[in-house]
């Protein structure tokens, strides 16, 4: 049996750049991320009034003194320009991956890259012109108008990618496709009109951007030369628990950063027990997904090939990390807590607001917490590949002879 592992790059499904490109768009997308929490910690959202201009300029043409004289303007600019170069990034990537990839997954992950980009530019538009949407009624501006041409965007993508090709030539299907993208449209619209607390736009902003930053390292494991060319998958018995485990922590771990989402967002003026629904609920999903990320590794280093085994590892590390930032971030802004001092150390510590360590700490919580998402994702994605039930391996390895020989014809 042939494994693909002979076969030349050229009559591989993806090209190199494709995965370049990925590649490209998710190491922008980390210090975006890092950088929209440090807009958080210091309060600079609103540092510049206006969007998608930039106090009446273009985002490309505002004056580089007028850009570093001040520290929320230079963070909330310098956040536009990377958003910028993610957007356009990922338009490369959408292009790249409709013209070279033969695999129509990948070709519509690309667009529903494109469309997530673009809501996520939006949401971060929403928070600036928030004000304003709340004094006027549903009109033709932008920023609804983006918001809501990205939900019928998806929904078409959706329909399209689950229909068959006999769906795809009926012109009823089209119609269809067309009622459902406009009513999703329309709702989107509607929900821009009702979402006028700008916390709420935050923390959809917020919640979006580890998804997107996840999505981005998926299509790079998807386009790498090792998942195209890989042979068949090895048998085990355990490979449905450690593919279930690797989806649920995955899960668990995109439920964590929701909460923390929330608990950084709460609105001034929200009930006080609010701030230990948080808290609460932030801690028990924390220690939940702590207990999955374990099971996970003791179960993978017995049964799954090395590369699942060193992705489990790197995750139980990388939120190990997470969960020592965590305490600092709460003490940072927070204080030790009285149970602490009282029943175990005597310490005292002084909160500094938007001082440095409270500004590391809460801002790498926010970065590693995405670094676990994306880890989590790859190891779900590499134990679906490399991993088989028995039943199911002789199933995979003749669609694995049946793609290689239609790669072949086609050539």
């Amino acid at each position: 049996m042939n494994s693909g592992r002979d076969l030349p790059i050229s009559a591989l499904p993806s090209s190199r750049a494709a995965h370049r490109a990925a590649w490209v768009l998710a190491c922008a997308v980390f210090p975006l991320i890092w950088m929209g929490g440090l807009v958080t910690t210091y309060s600079a959202g609103m540092a510049v009034p206006d969007w998608p201009s930039t106090y009446g300029y273009n985002l490309f043409l505002y004056p580089l003194a007028s850009w570093l004289e001040v520290w929320d303007v230079f963070l909330e600019h310098g956040h536009r320009l990377l958003g910028a170069a993610v957007g356009l990034s990922t338009i490369w990537l959408a292009i790249l991956l409709w013209r070279r990839d033969s695999r129509r997954l990948l070709r519509w992950l690309g667009v529903i890259a494109l469309g997530g980009v673009c809501l996520q530019g939006t949401l971060g538009g929403l928070r600036v012109t928030g004000s304003s949407i709340r004094q006027m009624t549903i009109a033709w501006t932008p920023a609804p108008l983006f918001l809501s041409a990205s939900a019928g965007l998806f929904a078409l993508a959706a329909q399209v990618v689950l229909g068959g090709g006999a769906e795809r030539r009926s012109l009823v299907f089209w119609a269809r496709s067309a009622a459902v993208s406009a009513a999703f449209f329309a709702l989107a619209w509607f929900g821009v009109d009702m979402a006028r607390d700008q916390l709420f736009l935050a923390k959809m902003h917020g919640s979006t951007a580890p998804a997107f930053f996840a999505l981005a390292a998926c299509i790079i494991t998807l386009t790498s030369p090792g998942w195209i060319a890989r042979g068949p998958a090895q048998q085990s018995a355990s490979a449905g628990r450690v593919q279930c485990l690797a989806v649920v922590v995955t899960g668990m771990i995109y439920l964590q950063i929701v909460l923390g989402v929330n608990l950084r967002h709460i609105a001034p003026d929200a009930a006080p027990w609010w701030f230990l629904v948080w808290v609460w609920s932030h801690l028990i999903v924390a220690g939940a997904a702590a207990v999955l990320i374990v099971w996970q590794w003791l179960a993978v280093r017995r049964w799954a090939p090395p590369a699942v085994t060193r992705r489990s590892l790197l995750l139980a590390g990388l939120f190990l990390l997470q969960l020592v930032l965590g305490a600092t971030t709460w003490v940072t802004n927070y204080g030790w807590p009285l149970w602490f001092t009282t029943l175990i150390l005597p310490v005292q510590y002084t909160v500094v607001a938007e001082g440095l360590w409270q500004v590391l700490s809460t801002t790498a919580h926010v970065g590693v917490g995405s670094l676990c998402l994306v880890v989590a994702a790859s190891t779900a994605l590499w134990s679906r590949r490399l991993l088989a039930l028995p039943a199911t391996a002789a199933a995979d390895a003749r669609k694995t002879d049946a793609g290689q020989a239609r790669r072949k014809q086609r050539r």
